[in-house]
């Protein structure tokens, strides 16, 4: 459902393609990028459960956060996917802390 609430929001979308295609091409480098920066985020922090909990919850908490704004606040559907970007980082950030 995505893409196609995407579609309806940012008509405009369709200049960089479909929008499955766009949202995909987002959620798989987030997907990579998150996981490298929570594992190095973990190691950074020391690795502990502890440490790996605190970590979770944070970067959770802090990609909600973004990704709320980003529905409400964003017009363009450029800053849209930057923000949706970024968000998604955050939360595939506690791939790695969430394995320990």
């Amino acid at each position: 459902w995505g893409p196609k609430a995407g579609q309806a929001m940012y008509p405009d979308v369709a200049k960089y393609g479909s929008a499955d295609s766009v949202f995909g091409l987002v959620t798989v480098l987030s997907g990579i990028v998150g996981t490298m920066l929570g594992g190095y985020l973990l190691d950074r922090a020391g690795v502990s459960v502890s440490a790996s909990l605190l970590l979770c919850a944070s970067m959770t908490m802090v990609g909600c956060v973004v990704m709320m704004v980003t529905l409400f606040f964003c017009h363009t559907v450029e800053g849209f996917i930057l923000a949706f970007t970024i968000g998604l980082i955050l939360i595939f950030s506690i791939q790695g802390p969430i394995n320990i």
